[in-house]
């Protein structure tokens, strides 16, 4: 165990891998050994999480330079799928999140393409930033709110950033774009 933070198992040192705990970092937390209780609980904190980055998002969508604003909201996404990873308890490796989350939003290219295009705008003088502060936000909004949305599923039926699959997640991901897209225009 980390002194620091008895969450975290050193796996160099533990002989209590994730191959011998339900409670390992690639298992979400033995769900199945969990109460109703115990489960609603972590399933609340995800949700909560998911909007919390959601609304982070949709500021991160006003940042007035093109392409920067791209960067801000993958990162803030990252962020999210990190402490996602947290609440199940499944271990976190930032280079495969950074590939899963772009694989899972790139793959679906209407919400990408209206993404960067709405960050583009920017780059337009004089109308580009009133409109890209019009489309950007709920754009970044959708997208983060699908992509949280996306990891709780795989993590609540007890996956992990190993056994993600983006291609399997594509219409569920869509589905939750659309479903982002209402709530993010509230």
């Amino acid at each position: 165990m980390d002194k620091k933070n008895p969450e975290v198992t050193n796996t160099a040192t533990d002989e209590s891998s994730s191959q011998k705990s339900d409670w390992g970092y690639d298992s979400p937390r033995g769900l199945k050994n969990l109460s109703r209780e115990e489960r609603a609980s972590i399933l609340q904190s995800a949700e909560n999480i998911v909007k919390s980055y959601r609304n982070w998002s949709i500021g991160v969508g006003l940042v007035p330079i093109p392409l920067v604003d791209i960067a801000a909201i993958a990162t803030t996404q990252l962020l999210m799928l990190r402490a996602l990873c947290r609440v199940y308890r499944v271990h976190y490796q930032e280079d495969r999140g950074k590939r899963l989350t772009a694989a899972l939003a790139g793959g679906i290219a209407t919400p990408t393409l209206g993404l960067a295009g709405a960050s583009l705008l920017k780059a337009i003088p004089f109308v580009g930033i009133p409109a890209a502060i019009l489309a950007t936000p709920a754009a970044a909004g959708a997208s983060t709110y699908a992509v949280g949305k996306v990891f709780i599923q795989h993590f609540e039926s007890g996956g992990n950033l190993l056994t993600f699959d983006p291609q399997k997640k594509k219409e569920y991901y869509a589905r939750m774009v659309s479903e982002g897209q209402q709530i993010s225009a509230r």
